[in-house]
Parts: C-alpha cells; sequence; structure tokens
C-alpha cells in the first residue's frame, strides 16, 4: 500500500495540474464560472496530496505501521471530504512561510501571514459554497439563480490566486521529493 500512496502522489499531483490548466482555458474563454469549478477542484486536491504526503512520511517516520496503510486511514484524515482537504491545502500553504518568518525573527510577515491564513480559513465555507454555485442553478432568496451571475470576477480570481499560490508550493514538495531519488531510495533515506 505504501508503494501505492507513493504513486498517488504523483498522480494527484498531475491532476491539479491538469485541473489548473483546464481552468485557465475555461478563463481565457470567459467561462469564469466554470473556471472558478476547476480552479476550485484544483486547491482542493492540493490538499488531498498533502493527505497523502502526512500518510507516507508518517509511515517512512515510523508514526504508524503498515497494516494501518489502506484507504480507511485516508479517510479518516478526511481524504473525500472537501472542507478537509480545503482545510489541509489552505494548512499547507502557510505552515512554511510562518516558520521561516518565525525563524527569520520577521514578526511583522509572521502577523501578516497568520492574519491571511485566519481570513482563509475563515472563508472555507464560502469557498465551498461558491464551487456549488459555480456548477448548479442555486436557489437564492426566493429565486432562481444562474451560475453565471452567482460567481464575481472577484470570487474567481480570489480562487485562481489561491490555485496558482498552492500550485507553486505543491511543486516545491514534489521536487524535494523526487531530489531524494526513487521510491527505494526514499525508503533507505528513512530507513524502511
Amino acid at each position: 500500500m505504501l508503494k501505492k500512496i507513493y504513486d498517488a502522489i504523483f498522480i494527484t499531483y498531475e491532476n491539479i495540474i491538469d485541473l489548473h490548466e483546464c481552468a485557465d482555458l475555461l478563463y481565457n474563454q470567459g467561462k469564469i464560472n466554470r473556471s472558478y469549478t476547476l480552479y476550485h477542484f484544483s486547491f482542493e486536491e492540493g490538499g488531498r496530496l498533502f493527505l497523502l504526503l502526512k500518510v507516507l512520511f508518517k509511515y517512512l517516520k515510523g508514526d504508524i505501521e503498515s497494516k494501518e496503510l489502506n484507504y480507511g486511514y485516508l479517510k479518516k484524515l478526511g481524504f473525500e471530504k472537501h472542507l478537509s482537504k480545503l482545510d489541509e491545502s489552505v494548512l499547507k500553504m502557510f505552515v512554511m512561510p510562518i516558520f521561516n518568518s518565525a525563524k527569520n525573527d520577521d514578526m511583522e510577515q509572521m502577523e501578516y501571514l497568520v492574519n491571511f491564513y485566519n481570513e482563509i480559513i475563515s472563508n472555507i465555507n464560502k469557498l465551498d459554497n461558491f464551487k456549488n454555485k459555480s456548477i448548479y442553478v442555486c436557489f437564492d432568496n426566493n429565486n432562481f439563480v444562474d451560475t453565471y451571475k452567482s460567481i464575481t470576477l472577484e470570487d474567481v480570481l480570489y480562487i485562481k490566486d489561491l490555485s496558482e499560490i498552492q500550485k507553486i508550493n505543491i511543486n516545491n514538495h514534489i521536487e524535494m521529493i523526487k531530489n531524494h531519488g526513487s521510491f527505494e531510495d526514499l525508503k533507505k533515506y528513512f530507513n524502511k
């Protein structure tokens, strides 16, 4: 199962890139509400990738046993829950920058990042609702609302920026894993 999780990290990474590229195509064609959907999915899929990484490294560090490596374990972490994946995606966007700010004693930068993190976290439900509004005709204020009237350009630019930042963040993690060589090399590094 460990090898499957390792492989799933790269499959998920490719899916994130593909979703983002498809969103760009839609955005450039003026289909902003539909682009919102795919930027959102790209960002949310980032949370899924980080859950896979969490499980991989927990095992390699000896925090979990091989018998715990199963899909049920991933599900318990929120692998299939939209809000859990969004929370994970947001958290991983900020962990290293906040850590580095603290390490460099840059309290102003750290405070800015913490406030930005809190702003995004407070909007997780809103982001998820926008995703639904970008796909489905909604009933709002006693009226049916077309998807094109439910999502603004500002909403799209916000999720697009989050998705682009996360894509850069994820790429750094993928490069770090690749720098360790193959799956077997990574296991040797952790003495597994």
